[in-house]
Parts: structure tokens; C-alpha cells; sequence
């Protein structure tokens, strides 16, 4: 059986960012590379093919392809996970920022909810009175090397 255009499956896949695992769904990979988060959960992605639920560079590259089947695709910005966007750096005050989390360093996640969405972002800067975060995906601008690999074909 191929997946066809929405087709229900599962897969797991490998980020490659300059040659280096950046991120995976799986388990083993992300321990031996230094990735391993204990806050994440190792396993298949589950979508239907042509959901925007994944990059657009996933839904093309998977048609055609059968359960064990695996392939590396380059991703562009154009197909991945797209352009950064100035309007998502937001400049926040300090102190509602404060309130919401306790460690406001760079480098620090936080999700907030703006234009009836909820994103995750991280700070880029703080001083005294205010707290730069930016709500790009990480990848966004980014080019990189995805291996996918089809673990199962939901009828």
C-alpha cells in the first residue's frame, strides 16, 4: 500500500540542521545525539496527508511512499516552516512578564495567546523595564536537511 493524497499515517523523522541532529522523534536517536528532552515525548507523528498540521515539504515528500519506506529531503524556508516575520518580536514590560514566568533569561520559553493564537517563543533580550521574545518557529529562515521515515498506514 502508498500513501496518496489523504491518506492517514504515521512517521517518525530526523532534523538535520548543518549536519547535525537538531530534532527527532526518536528516542535513541535523540539520546546518542545530546538532544534528549525528558519534557518531550518520543514517538510517530500521527496526521493525514495534506493536513497543515505538518510542513508542506513532509505532505509532498511522503505521496507514493509504503510502511518502512524511508527518504532525506532538503527544506527550504518556501516549504518548511517558513520567513521570520518582524511582527512576531514582540516587546513585552518586565513586569507583566514576571508574573506569568519566574525565569525571565534569554533563551527562556514562554507561550502566550496574541491575534486569537497560542505561540511559543523564547526571549532574545530583557533590561529593566522591558522583555524582547520572539515567536518565529526556531527553524523559520532555515534550511535543513528532514529524513522521514513511514512507520505505519492507517486504514
Amino acid at each position: 500500500m502508498f500513501i496518496e493524497h489523504g491518506t492517514e499515517l504515521e512517521l517518525d523523522y530526523i532534523i538535520f540542521l548543518n549536519g547535525k541532529v537538531y530534532d527527532t522523534s526518536i528516542k535513541d536517536i535523540a539520546i546518542s545525539s545530546g538532544i534528549f528532552n525528558l519534557e518531550k515525548e518520543y514517538k510517530p507523528i500521527r496526521f493525514k496527508q495534506g493536513s497543515p498540521s505538518v510542513i508542506s515539504a513532509i505532505n509532498t515528500s511522503v505521496l507514493g511512499m509504503a510502511i518502512g519506506e524511508e527518504k532525506v529531503i532538503k527544506v527550504y524556508p518556501s516549504n518548511g516552516f517558513g520567513y521570520r516575520n518582524g511582527s512576531l518580536i514582540r516587546t513585552l514590560p518586565r513586569s507583566m512578564v514576571e508574573k506569568a514566568i519566574e525565569d525571565i533569561s534569554p533563551g527562556t520559553k514562554i507561550s502566550m495567546t496574541f491575534n486569537n493564537q497560542k505561540r511559543t517563543g523564547h526571549i532574545v533580550e530583557l533590561n529593566d523595564d522591558n522583555v524582547i521574545i520572539d515567536f518565529n518557529h526556531e527553524l523559520a529562515d532555515k534550511e535543513f536537511d528532514l529524513k522521514v521515515i513511514i512507520r505505519n498506514i492507517i486504514l
